[in-house]
């Protein structure tokens, strides 16, 4: 796979406006042995982004090299389950200049129910990923691995696919 190269004009022109593309679908979500109807968003923006605390920066300009512009991704779904509603949030954040950042450099992940919260963070270190858990649910419970070096190669999309193997909360394999 190539990666991108310099950032066209015409991609500054567009994504460089502070302004945030919104696309809406109806969501048909699995969950409890039944197809449920509901609504998923993604939002992708342009933002300065901390290559070492890995937030959105909010004075840029004084970050120097730690500032790497991100295009961050944040995918909503809400949906009903009988009588009290799911609501989940997955954000990326991939560096816009691919050929100098190749590989995403966190991902989140969030589902909020009556029962309660769960939460995923994997974070890009010097080894691989760095990976938190955090569930109420008693099987899941809280925890924190690493994923080496194979994970720290991948390009673009493979970890936000990839979180899929790592032993999620019980909410998010449903």
């Amino acid at each position: 796979m190539k990666l991108a190269g310099p950032v066209t004009d015409a991609f500054g022109d567009y994504w460089y406006k502070g302004k945030a593309e919104l696309t809406s679908y109806t969501l048909e979500q699995a969950r409890y042995g039944e197809i449920r109807q509901g609504n998923a968003v993604l939002i992708f923006v342009t933002e300065d982004f901390s290559r070492s605390k890995q937030v959105k920066l909010d004075n840029p300009a004084q970050a120097g090299n730690d500032s790497v512009n991100v295009l961050k991704l944040n995918f909503t779904k809400n949906f009903n389950t009988g009588i009290y509603p799911y609501s989940m949030m997955t954000s990326v954040f991939t560096p816009v200049q691919r050929q100098l950042n190749p590989q995403t450099l966190k991902i989140t992940s969030s589902s909020q129910e009556w029962c309660g919260h769960t939460f995923v963070q994997m974070n890009l270190n010097d080894q691989g990923y760095r990976v938190q858990q955090n569930s109420y649910f008693e099987q899941d419970g809280d925890k924190t691995l690493s994923l080496g070096e194979p994970y720290r190669k991948m390009n673009y999309g493979q970890p936000f696919a990839s979180i899929q193997r790592i032993s999620l909360p019980a909410s998010y394999n449903s």
